[in-house]
């Protein structure tokens, strides 16, 4: 059972459980726990449309295709996430938390790394 369940989906709710029971220690260092919940939300949602599109692509006969997909997601990705701190930085610029930045960072490549690697192990699946 646990194996249908997308490694995405499961850093989600790990990450969320996390921000959810240690709010006030959060709180205590200086991190705004609404914010790294939106921001773990809105990588999720990026996240689960580049896998979306990159599961889409293993199964077509082109290798290329999927290469593409890869590359192309991961461009995607970036720069939705550029242009949210953009903006975040552009509607608080007086109340920038370059700590809450660091972890947006810090939770786009963790979620990079397991859907980089969620997507490979499928590829050596489909393929074989």
């Amino acid at each position: 059972m646990l194996k249908k369940i997308n490694p995405v989906v499961i850093l989600f709710a790990l990450l969320s459980t996390i921000l959810l029971t240690c709010r006030n220690i959060l709180f205590k260092y200086g991190f705004d726990a609404d914010f790294l919940n939106g921001t773990n939300i809105f990588i999720f949602c990026i996240s689960l449309l580049t896998m979306y599109i990159q599961v889409r692509a293993i199964y077509h006969t082109n290798p290329n295709v999927f290469v593409r997909a890869v590359m192309g997601s991961m461009l995607i990705k970036m720069m939705v996430c550029s242009a949210a701190v953009l903006i975040y930085v552009g509607f608080s610029y007086n109340d920038i938390s370059k700590k809450d930045l660091f972890c947006f960072m810090l939770f786009y490549m963790i979620y990079l790394f397991t859907e980089v690697r969620s997507i490979m192990n499928r590829n050596k699946k489909a393929n074989a």
